[in-house]
């Protein structure tokens, strides 16, 4: 079985972190406590907030992180209420670290362990990681990727694949489905062989994000890439100058140019047009 390690990073969301702070029971005796200063520092003022709101630590430490201070790490407390009320910096960006942990949750179990399911937690971002298999990642990818997770500003998402994992990987999800179908396939032989030889082949495929990236960097014009195309160039002339065969085929074995053939018509295929323009030019 091949296994493969996702890891999903996800930024903390801004808007939700001031909004637990600014509704907070305590926090208008941090503002009033803030308003006896003229300036403050980054220390006093995360030993402030939580002097008063011990329970949210990790959004204030958040808030302190992003919060604007000026080059000598001071701000105004009317500067720093006007900032920490102000909702509309990251109104565009939902909340998907509750997504990113049901899919998760789907391929480790309900009841899964660290083990298998990592989540931890940084100063500006949250972090995931889980092992599964190759028809399990392929569903990740395109869930995440569906949900604008890894894109500019939503994080990143990085997928590699692993030598070697205990214990393996299983796809809760995916096995309830095979389990459902089993029970619904009927005892001849045949429904047998085909049931079989299905889940044989769909362990064995890898993903198709593994595939594109392979031929995406099999057709990438760098120095190897003009090299070798020199090279077969060189030694196809030589042959059809002296009409040898021989080393019009071996000028063929180094030449790279299926790497374009193969990223057209793989783009064809998936209607990646860039990809298929990338292979054709």
């Amino acid at each position: 079985m091949v296994v493969f390690r996702v890891e999903v990073a996800l930024p903390k969301n801004l808007n939700a972190a001031k909004r637990r702070i600014v509704k907070h029971e305590s926090s208008d005796k941090v503002f009033e406590e803030l308003g006896e200063k003229e300036v403050i520092c980054k220390i006093e003022l995360r030993q402030l907030l939580i002097k008063h709101i011990p329970e949210r630590e990790s959004d204030i430490n958040f808030l302190v992180y992003q919060c604007p201070f000026n080059n000598e790490g001071k701000i105004t407390p009317a500067a720093f209420e006007d900032w920490v009320k102000d909702f509309a910096i990251l109104e565009s960006k939902a909340d998907r670290r509750p997504l990113v942990q049901e899919i998760a949750r789907e391929q480790c179990g309900t009841d899964y362990d660290s083990a298998q399911f990592i989540e931890s937690e940084t100063v500006a971002f949250y972090t995931f990681s889980w092992n599964t298999t190759s028809e399990g990642t392929d569903r990740v990818v395109k869930l995440l990727k569906k949900n604008k997770i890894g894109t500019p500003g939503m994080g990143s998402v990085c997928v590699y694949k692993l030598s070697s994992a205990a214990p393996l990987p299983v796809d809760h999800l995916l096995e309830g489905k095979r389990k459902e179908e089993e029970a619904k396939a009927s005892k001849t032989m045949r429904d047998r062989v085909m049931h079989d030889y299905k889940s044989w082949w769909v362990a064995g495929r890898r993903p198709p994000f593994e595939i594109k990236s392979e031929i995406e960097a099999g057709a990438e014009m760098n120095f190897d890439y003009y090299a070798n195309l020199y090279g077969a160039s060189v030694i196809a002339g030589v042959g059809l100058a002296t009409n040898s065969s021989v080393m019009v085929v071996a000028s063929m074995l180094i030449s790279p140019l299926m790497g374009p053939i193969l990223a057209m018509i793989f783009g064809i295929a998936t209607r990646d047009w860039k990809m298929a323009c990338h292979g054709l030019l």
